[in-house]
């Protein structure tokens, strides 16, 4: 993969049963992701901490988190981002969570991951929460992953000038991941984003959607890819990216698709 550090969200690489979405966590093979992955020249596997905050995913527990270093190192994979997804659902303002990020970023700098994503959707979305209570809960969890030598990355549905006002009122270093399906579902002035954004952007998640705001195979949907990844190299951009892409019936089948139709852009 050269200089191009392009992983996959854990649960991608696993065909999901029957009536689960995008965003189910394959807890009784997750373990079999970090070879699939590696057999498919990923370098990186995003790990996910479960949308229901399941006991049952391995960041939890000590046994848990060893198992996802033993995983790491047997196929020869550096820990990167792990993304908080039970926010999307458990609002970020609200203590009982906050206490839980807490616990997760300690989890997460155990591990050794470099980054922990915050997604501020549905529950915590930054449109629907008191902004000083969102600020609030903001700065105690990067102050917290500044003590765990981790950094918080957040990812919004708002637009690049929106993100940066929303920056703005932190008290800490932060930094962002742009979600390219995300944001040409919102409208956004993508070139115009990434032009504002150029300093905070840490890390990209890679999706394209349809009319219908679906999930889709890359290249099937709305998203200008050569339009983005071309303004990517005039900010310099030199970060990571995680394939957040739809399973499709054979998830290895559509994850492999996926990964050649992205090199096109990153060589």
């Amino acid at each position: 993969m050269g200089g191009h550090l392009l992983g996959i969200m854990q649960g991608r690489l696993t065909n999901a049963p029957k009536g689960e979405g995008l965003d189910w966590f394959p807890f009784n093979s997750w373990r079999d992701e970090f070879s699939l992955a590696k057999d498919l020249g990923f370098l990186n596997v995003e790990f996910v901490i479960d949308r229901e905050k399941s006991k049952k995913n391995p960041i939890w527990s000590q046994s848990g988190r060893e198992s996802i270093i033993d995983a790491f190192n047997a196929n020869n994979i550096t820990p990167l981002a792990c993304c908080f997804n039970f926010v999307i659902d458990y609002p970020i303002v609200e203590k009982k969570n906050i206490d839980d990020c807490l616990k997760a970023i300690k989890n997460s700098s155990f591990v050794g991951f470099r980054y922990a994503v915050i997604p501020l959707f549905q529950a915590s979305d930054v449109e629907s929460c008191n902004i000083v209570n969102l600020v609030n809960s903001l700065n105690i969890l990067m102050s917290a992953a500044k003590c765990c030598d981790i950094q918080l990355l957040l990812e919004t549905n708002l637009s690049g000038r929106k993100t940066l006002n929303l920056v703005s009122q932190l008290g800490g270093e932060i930094g962002i991941v742009y979600d390219i399906g995300n944001a040409t579902q919102c409208g956004h002035d993508i070139e115009d984003d990434l032009h504002v954004l150029s300093t905070l952007i840490k890390h990209v998640h890679i999706k394209d959607k349809d009319s219908n705001g679906e999930n889709v195979e890359l290249g099937f949907g709305n998203v200008l890819f050569e339009k983005f990844f071309k303004k990517l190299k005039e900010i310099n951009y030199k970060g990571s990216y995680t394939l957040e892409t739809s399973r499709g019936f054979d998830a290895i089948e559509r994850a492999r698709s996926n990964m050649r139709f992205v090199d096109r852009f990153l060589y």
